[in-house]
């Protein structure tokens, strides 16, 4: 069974994308999350799909601390229907967590100068790493 009805319209695309120097053992992944329109899953899985394809590169001048690299679509982590309008409100996607603690709470809230749209960019992103992603 799906989890669609037929006025679903939006669906938000999770596409995973490899970005890795030549030669190196390891890789940054990218999570980009994406709009997708389309007319039911089937449809919504090829859009993403061709969404995450159009994002791979071979592009010789691309580098990564002065090594050629590749950025590699690697597949859909999830695709999720919106079942709602594009506009103010709408709700997208949610989480649900049982047996939350307050101390708990607390750690799942980040204060407003602590949110990503508020901190200053470096040249050098701090992105975690596999082990802090929980991998």
């Amino acid at each position: 069974m799906d989890n669609t009805s037929e006025k679903t319209q939006w669906y938000l695309a999770e596409v995973v994308l490899e970005l890795k120097p030549d030669a190196a053992d390891k890789s940054l992944i990218f999570i980009n999350w994406m709009l997708v329109n389309a007319t039911g899953p089937d449809a919504a899985y090829d859009k993403a799909t061709e969404l995450g394809a159009e994002q791979s590169t071979h592009d010789p001048t691309l580098r990564i601390n002065n090594k050629s690299a590749q950025t590699r679509f690697r597949g859909i982590r999830n695709l999720t229907p919106i079942h709602g309008p594009l506009e103010h409100g709408t709700e997208i996607t949610f989480d649900a967590i049982t047996d939350v603690s307050e101390e708990q709470i607390q750690k799942l809230v980040t204060e407003k100068s602590e949110l990503s749209v508020f901190l200053q960019r470096d040249d050098e992103p701090d992105w975690p790493t596999a082990e802090e992603y929980g991998l």
